[in-house]
């Protein structure tokens, strides 16, 4: 490792970094889990409770002239988060430099190499975390199978997912806001008759166009459509890929302005008081002379928690 002095904090490409990331849209984990920017690299949170309080009706609310009006309160709970770094490091040869148009490239290059994989991973976690079918109640999850999956004509996305939306509401309180419909699903919804029917009149085709069209159908702020791919194939041996979010569809509410009392299937709690970092990245540089290289280190601290289930409706196996 080199000593602390020979380390170069690399502003210009932090926040390259930073760019990459908000330019990719197959990449879908933070919007999904909203990024809440927290101080400390851990800590511990409050959680409302879940036994409905807020939704008590209160006969004593009626006050008299000196006397207290009645005291209403509600019950919380704490979890914690841990912001662990995640970091990936890339030799820029000289050679490489050289050969590069402008020398810079190079650096933007290896930036773009880490970043892929850094998020192909944290995608990859979040996926993992939100397509758990265990983790959900049994009301808030369905496994599709035949004419109930979205690629058969005979199925019916739009009550499906209206039914779903009737039951995060009535539980919650709250209107989910965002419709997870990876590659695969959305590819299946777009050409499914009932939806071409309602949305046959949309004066572009544009996929922004479209995305807009099916999150006024579906009553929902964002359709959000990760596309990112995996290889499934073992390191060294011909190339196989899939999906990350492969044939699931998640329904779920967002909170974007996190509260106290303001529920959410979870957050990406990111450490914004890294040293030297901008939103949680930072970039650092340091000189290989044993391997006539420039080393670039991309690290970034965050910690993906799924907070409240209940805000969230799983579909397993959505399409054929």
């Amino acid at each position: 490792m080199p000593e602390p002095s020979q380390v170069h904090i690399d502003a210009a490409l932090t926040n390259l970094s930073v760019g990459w990331q908000s330019s990719k849209e197959s990449f879908v984990c933070d919007r999904v889990l909203p990024v809440v920017s927290v101080n400390k690299s851990s800590g511990k949170y409050f959680k409302r409770d879940t036994a409905g309080e807020v939704f008590m009706i209160e006969d004593g609310d009626l006050r008299v002239p000196g006397v207290e009006a009645k005291l209403v309160d509600w019950a919380t709970s704490t979890d914690s988060y841990s912001c662990e770094e995640h970091s990936l490091d890339h030799l820029i040869p000289d050679e490489v430099r050289r050969n590069s148009d402008p020398a810079e490239k190079a650096d933007e290059d290896g930036v773009d190499f880490i970043m892929e994989k850094l998020m192909r991973r944290k995608e990859s976690a979040c996926a993992a975390a939100l397509t758990d079918s265990d983790l959900y109640a049994s009301g808030h999850r369905a496994t599709l199978s035949g004419s109930d999956q979205w690629s058969h004509s005979d199925s019916n996305p739009i009550t499906a997912v209206r039914a779903a939306a009737a039951v995060i509401h009535k539980e919650t309180g709250v209107e989910p806001n965002t419709l997870v419909l990876p590659k695969l699903v959305y590819n299946a919804v777009v050409d499914h008759p009932e939806v071409i029917e309602r949305v046959k009149y949309v004066q572009q085709s544009t996929p922004k166009a479209i995305r807009a069209a099916l999150a006024d159908l579906f009553d929902v702020e964002h359709v959000l459509t990760p596309s990112a791919l995996y290889a499934t194939n073992a390191r060294g041996q011909a190339l196989a890929t899939d999906y990350i979010w492969g044939k699931f569809a998640l329904l779920c509410y967002s909170e974007r302005s996190p509260g106290l009392l303001k529920r959410s299937i979870g957050y990406t709690f990111q450490w914004g008081q890294v040293p030297n970092g901008i939103k949680g990245f930072v970039v650092k540089k340091w000189r290989e002379p044993a391997r006539e290289s420039d080393r670039v280190r991309i690290s970034r601290y965050y910690d993906q928690k799924a907070v409240d289930l209940s805000c969230g409706f799983l579909w397993t196996a959505a399409v054929a």
